[in-house]
């Protein structure tokens, strides 16, 4: 610490004036200096907010989050009764952007990360075809909401042998088919896969295209990798970025534990150091799945973020 440093401690921030005489003001959250760009606007998961209906989301993304933009449950609108009309009036009036939608596969056993690798995505050959038929039901829902993005979780796509599952390939092509029918395009989330096999994966693609949802949590809660180097490896297909955190399990092959964004082991300098070197505008929504605080984990990333973007956003 520099002579002269002068420190206020919060649960986020660092206040301090560096160099006597020099009259410096220096703000450091988490690490991270001031300088950063590479962020879109920010939106945060309507799931992680454990509302019912699209009136309460947009409510609670407006009035006490004080954001514009959700990424929308597809699925909540199709089973819960939103209803597309209902769901595209409560976000109007409330001002809200959908600025994604995200597809969750019929199936998925979360409860280990074997099991998740078993069921994941479209991994199960018993749940393929039902999958598919949700995947063109909710992309008709995404072009009826005018939702140009939705992102999901593929599955393991990598062999025993490390390579590359040539059935998950056809179906990940498939997919992102449907979608591509009605003007939508799609994202795999990380997680799943280290960051070369995602890379492999999008490569085998062809001339279909497929994005990344970039989870820094996720790579830790998987043991998948170091976020800020799996950014940099995926950085020219990310279109999208999840703002979450963990610590990795000690054990491989268990689960990771998530936790408040900037508790936990994501470096958010270097991620948003990395994001910044994009040179494209990359939006950024919040995701926290667990925990008894969530509203108040939610506000802590917001404020992370904008001050990632040196006080801006969206």
């Amino acid at each position: 610490m520099p002579i002269g440093l002068r420190v206020m401690r919060g649960p986020l921030w660092l206040l301090g004036v560096e160099g006597a005489g020099l009259g410096r003001v220096v703000l450091v959250c988490c690490g991270m200096e001031r300088t950063h760009s590479g962020v879109g606007r920010i939106g945060v998961c309507s799931w992680s907010l454990c509302a019912a209906g699209a009136e309460a989301i947009a409510r609670i993304v407006r009035d006490d989050l004080g954001l514009e933009c959700v990424q929308l449950s597809l699925s909540a609108v199709r089973d819960e009764g939103w209803g597309v009309d209902r769901t595209r009036a409560c976000m109007d009036k409330a001002g809200i952007e959908i600025i994604s939608g995200m597809m969750a596969s019929i199936g998925e056993d979360y409860s280990t990360i074997a099991s998740i690798r078993r069921t994941g995505g479209f991994a199960r050959d018993e749940t393929w075809c039902e999958n598919l038929g949700v995947a063109e039901e909710l992309a008709e829902i995404a072009r009826a909401l005018n939702i140009g993005l939705v992102t999901m979780h593929a599955g393991s796509f990598v062999t025993g042998e490390g390579e590359l599952d040539e059935r998950m390939v056809d179906r990940v092509r498939a997919i992102a088919g449907v979608y591509a029918q009605r003007g939508v395009g799609v994202a795999l989330e990380t997680g799943h896969g280290l960051a070369r096999d995602v890379l492999a994966l999008i490569e085998a693609m062809g001339d279909v295209r497929v994005g990344v949802n970039f989870d820094p949590g996720n790579m830790l809660l998987y043991g998948a990798g170091d976020p800020a180097e799996a950014l940099r490896m995926l950085l020219p297909h990310v279109v999208q970025c999840h703002v979450k955190d963990a610590i990795p399990s000690a054990v491989v092959g268990e689960w990771g534990t998530e936790v408040r964004a900037g508790s936990g082991v994501v470096d958010w300098g270097a991620f948003f150091g990395v994001l910044g070197s994009s040179g494209r505008a990359i939006d950024v929504v919040i995701e926290r799945e667990s925990g008894d605080a969530r509203m108040g984990d939610i506000r802590a990333a917001v404020e992370l973020v904008r001050y990632a973007m040196g006080g801006g956003g969206r």
